[in-house]
This record gives C-alpha cells, structure tokens and sequence, in this order.
C-alpha cells in the first residue's frame, strides 16, 4: 500500500513531532521550578515579616495571652 520512502518519511515525521513535543514539556517543566523556587521562599518570607511586624506592635503577644487565658 505505502512504500517504504512514505512508511520512512511517516516515521521521521512522528518522531520530529514527539521531540519538539517533549522539549517543549521540559521547557515548561524547568519554568515551573524556577518559578516555585523563587516563589516559596518568597511566601515564607513574607510570612515571617507579617509576624515580625505584629510581634512589633503587639498585636501577636495579645492574641496569644487571650488565647491563654481562655484555657483557664
């Protein structure tokens, strides 16, 4: 039915097609963790100036005295 040129050609095609394919998914993978490792650090950090700030003005040590006393 096809001959081998085609069947070759075919094949060739297929295989440039998955390649590009799967370069492109690592691309996009190697994008998604650099993006998570500047972006959780990140979180982290500003959840620790969030604390900091509220340690500051007292707010933090109030919320765990009243939590403290209502265990009593």
């Amino acid at each position: 039915m096809f001959s081998f040129i085609t069947k070759l050609w075919l094949f060739l095609l297929l295989i440039a097609i998955l390649a590009i394919a799967l370069s492109i998914s690592i691309i996009v993978l190697i994008w998604v963790g650099v993006v998570l490792l500047f972006t959780i650090p990140y979180v982290f950090y500003l959840k620790w100036k969030a604390k900091k700030q509220l340690e500051e003005n007292s707010i933090y040590e109030a919320k765990i005295i009243k939590v403290e006393n209502l265990d009593d």
